[in-house]
């Protein structure tokens, strides 16, 4: 009989744009917006938010 398990997930911190709304970026990654390239600030809305791990 298999086992069900709940899905793995991990910690993810991504922004929003405060300027154009755009996101959610990549913290790690993108410090520039993708879309208006406006520097990440103060004033973007930063999240963590769980992603699935697939293995």
């Amino acid at each position: 009989m298999a086992r069900s398990h709940a899905p793995r997930t991990r910690t993810k911190v991504v922004w929003f744009c405060h300027k154009c709304g755009t996101g959610p970026n990549n913290y790690s990654l993108d410090e520039y917006c993708p879309y208006c390239q406006r520097r990440r600030c103060h004033q973007c809305t930063v999240q963590e938010i769980q992603v699935r791990v697939d293995h």
